[in-house]
């Protein structure tokens, strides 16, 4: 059976939403809340939070959470945490990304299924269903995949001629939420980033150019996760009235 850790990639300079992992939402930091949702599924010694800033760090220390501290050259999530896993003995690293606030227990426990068993060094990324208004969103990563769940393509922009054929079985929303092996992720850290990956600043798209395979994990929860001052506001929107975010909510307290 793949032992796995899951590791956190925390930056304080977000472009579009600056010192967000920070941000005190219903009284507790976003990153402080991912962390504690990540503890619904897994062992509090298998958790950590990558990240180039002391300010975060000093922070986790306060929650009980080991951090690796990283470069600050890092251009995307993925890098950093590679840098982190390179001392780290699991068979698989599964990546949350500090902003998926609505993440949900069950989400990881089904991936974590997926890579305990796992004999073929498969990455994995966590797919849900996506909404027409997240179509024209380009904050939402759109996944295409092939009948046997093998991303082709992501992309930010709308990618439908007819968005009346919308269909739901081939094009996913992407979560930031995925799992390499380690050696993959190790192996992925010496290749330079892609044209087409930098263009859509995607990381997975790095893995998919060099033909490196991705598998879709299907999930049926679909949250947003932060991205700008505009989805906070959704995320208090949500929680007014899901009771699956409210009882989770309670569980973190």
């Amino acid at each position: 059976m793949n032992s796995f850790a899951v590791v956190i990639p925390a930056r304080l300079e977000s472009t579009r939403l600056p010192g967000k992992v920070l941000q005190n939402i219903d009284g507790i930091s976003m990153i402080e809340q991912v962390v504690r949702r990540v503890k619904l599924a897994v062992p509090n010694k298998d958790i950590y939070i990558a990240t180039d800033n002391d300010k975060i760090s000093n922070h986790a220390s306060e929650f009980n959470i080991k951090t690796i501290i990283t470069s600050k050259h890092h251009t995307n999530g993925t890098s950093r945490v590679a840098e982190a896993a390179k001392n780290l003995t699991y068979d698989y690293i599964i990546i949350v990304q500090a902003d998926e606030i609505l993440l949900v227990p069950e989400q990881l426990k089904t991936l974590i299924k997926k890579i305990e068993h796992d004999t073929e060094n498969i990455t994995f990324n966590l797919v849900s269903p996506i909404k027409k208004e997240d179509i024209s969103d380009i904050s939402v990563v759109k996944a295409f995949l092939a009948p046997n769940s093998r991303m082709l393509f992501l992309c930010r922009g709308n990618p439908l001629t007819n968005q009346n054929q919308l269909n739901a079985k081939y094009l996913m929303k992407n979560t930031g939420i995925f799992a390499f092996p380690k050696k993959t992720l190790l192996q992925i850290q010496d290749i330079p980033d892609t044209p087409i990956q930098a263009s859509e600043s995607i990381e997975q798209l790095k893995l998919i150019e060099n033909l490196i395979p991705i598998m879709g994990v299907h999930t049926n929860f679909s949250y947003p996760s932060i991205n700008e001052e505009k989805d906070i506001e959704k995320y208090k929107q949500i929680m007014e009235v899901d009771e699956l975010q409210q009882n989770i909510f309670k569980a973190i307290q």
